[in-house]
């Protein structure tokens, strides 16, 4: 009996504190750190985070508590400075880069997290630690030896 009352109090309490819908957070000083929004205590959907001085650092999509979709970063004056995707938790696609005016500069292409340098129908060439790595079309990896790319 003491072990189911400890249970709904425990259920009640958790409960009291759930976090729903879209919660702001602040510094110190009252400017607005946050607004992420939660179902059922995990953040899921839109979440905007904030530089004190009040512009906007990154914007953010939750998927069940993980970022997941497009991801815009900002610098401290406000202007964009990455534009990129996640999908289950790794870099996917081109991530595009802006100077200090916000105008674009490039793009760099990622694979489930993992930089791409070339692609060819037959060879994807990728940048990791340095070293590059080419997967054939069944997804063998054929390591060449001193080939270092860079810088990036």
């Amino acid at each position: 009996m003491k072990t189911v009352l400890a249970l709904i109090i425990s259920f009640a309490f958790t409960l009291s504190f759930a976090q729903e819908g879209l919660i702001k957070s602040y510094f110190p000083n009252d400017s607005l750190k946050s607004e992420i929004n939660y179902v059922r205590n995990v953040r899921d959907g839109n979440a905007t985070f904030y530089y004190e001085n009040g512009h906007i650092k990154k914007e953010v999509t939750y998927v069940n508590g993980r970022v997941d979709g497009v991801v815009k970063e900002y610098d401290e004056k406000g202007i964009l400075k990455e534009l990129y995707s996640i999908e289950n938790g790794k870099r996917q696609g081109p991530t595009s880069y802006y100077d200090d005016k916000g105008v674009w500069t490039g793009d760099k292409d990622f694979d489930k997290g993992v930089r791409v340098i070339l692609r060819t129908a037959r060879v994807l060439v990728r940048y990791q630690g340095g070293v590059e790595r080419r997967v054939d079309e069944k997804g063998c990896r054929k390591r060449i030896e001193n080939a270092r790319i860079g810088p990036f």
